[in-house]
């Protein structure tokens, strides 16, 4: 299920109407746009186009996180490093947050010692991440598209590691309109020749 087959198909079937609702612009990061392609408890098919970021997170595209769900990802287009940490003595320090995405609220924790190991993902790649692993990513082209299929939620709330004395930045994230959901779609289409 994680190829581009797979995706361009979605992307040939899905509409602008039926991706708009749950897609995002500037998800997370300014540069970073969301579409999502199916959303269900137990499903989610979505696309992150990352195009030329403009506020990365302590050398990474968003800082450190674990997520509530499991998920596969394939790069569709470019390459990226994905980046999965461990707890370590050896590692840097982050001060570890729950986030809780119903409320968007963060709640400070302990410091954590935290040690990374990198894997260079190209155009056909893919990964596995747990809901427990801590990851993020490094962009390595200047384009790079993400598909995703993420399963149902297997807890209530994620972790969000943040650097000594660096706030979490905000994007300017929003919804997408009609008519850019729909340049989002064609943009998606032509980087993976649907």
């Amino acid at each position: 299920m994680l190829d581009r087959k797979f995706f361009a198909q979605m992307l040939r079937e899905v509409s602008p109407a039926e991706a708009m609702p749950h897609s995002v612009i500037n998800h997370h990061v300014n540069g970073m746009d969301y579409l999502c392609l199916h959303r269900s408890d137990k499903l989610t098919v979505k696309l992150y186009l990352v195009e030329k970021p403009t506020n990365p997170h302590s050398g990474y595209l968003v800082h450190p996180h674990s997520h509530r769900y499991a998920f596969g990802s394939i790069v569709l287009c470019g390459s990226l490093e994905h980046i999965r940490f461990k707890r370590s003595k050896d590692g840097d320090l982050w001060r570890e947050h729950y986030y809780n995405p119903d409320r968007k609220t963060l709640t400070p924790m302990d410091w954590v010692a935290l040690e990374e190991r990198a894997e260079h993902h190209a155009t056909g790649s893919s990964y596995w991440v747990e809901p427990e692993e801590i990851h993020t990513l490094r962009m390595q082209s200047l384009t790079t598209l993400i598909g995703l299929v993420q399963f149902g939620d297997a807890k209530r709330e994620s972790e969000l590691f943040l650097p000594a004395g660096q706030p979490m930045n905000r994007s300017e994230e929003r919804r997408p309109t009609w008519e850019e959901t729909y340049a989002l779609i064609q943009r998606c289409r032509a980087l993976i020749g649907v």
